[in-house]
């Protein structure tokens, strides 16, 4: 079960040649944000970098819900609502560059013509949302009654990978990160941690986990319940 993941590349790929016809290069710097506003209704492919998509609470804490690497497009909903009645008008979708990133820009109106004239691109685009349903959720009806230990176990099982991904591309993916990603606190996280080590099933050293026991860690997640 792969639910929890939250590193996605290549799902648009192989519709780059069409969105290379259609869209204008754009590129974004380390540490920039994506526009993402309803107002400016852009949706963006990437080639290649990596991007966060996160959402703002108004108390200030963050939510991160997605890594995006090359073949993915931003914002989240993909498409946008059509209807303005769909829209979600406070600014709490944000999307920022973790590496310099090479995108494709696609209007919005340029985006549905696509999608009205490939059946694949739809396809892909169901897929897409159906994935994100169920991710959500199962986050949402589940998780939020689970304690950041096995929140921290869930996400080590179902993203050892990020780790080879954040290396690669010459990042570190700290305990504060990982935090942001699963709602927890960088207290509650480093607890979780030090008790995985007590327990021989993780080691860690700067910017990596290896999973000395991933049987043992499985039966810590809330997959078998």
């Amino acid at each position: 079960m792969k639910l929890s993941d939250i590193y996605y590349d290549s799902h648009f790929g192989e519709f780059e040649e069409l969105f290379r016809q259609s869209g204008v290069p754009v590129h974004f710097r380390k540490g920039e944000a994506i526009p993402t506003d309803y107002k400016i209704r852009n949706i963006f492919y990437t080639v290649n970098g990596l991007s966060k998509y996160f959402f703002v609470h108004e108390n200030g804490t963050e939510k991160v819900t997605g890594i995006f690497g090359p073949g993915t497009l931003i914002p989240y909903s993909l498409c946008l609502p059509v209807s303005e009645k769909n829209f979600v008008y406070k600014d709490y979708f944000k999307s920022q560059t973790l590496t310099d990133v090479d995108a494709i820009c696609l209007k919005q109106a340029t985006y549905h013509k696509l999608f009205e004239s490939s059946a694949a691109l739809r396809t892909a685009n169901y897929d897409w949302i159906a994935f994100q349903h169920n991710r959500y959720e199962f986050e949402t009806f589940f998780l939020s009654n689970c304690g950041a230990f096995t929140k921290v176990c869930n996400f080590l099982y179902s993203n050892s990978s990020l780790y080879n991904v954040y290396r690669q591309n010459g990042l570190i993916l700290t305990q504060d990160d990982i935090g942001d990603i699963i709602g927890e606190s960088r207290l509650d996280v480093a607890r979780a941690f030090r008790n995985l080590r007590d327990l021989n099933i993780v080691s860690t050293s700067r910017g990596s986990v290896t999973i000395l026991d991933k049987e043992k860690l499985f039966r810590l997640t809330s997959y078998l319940r």
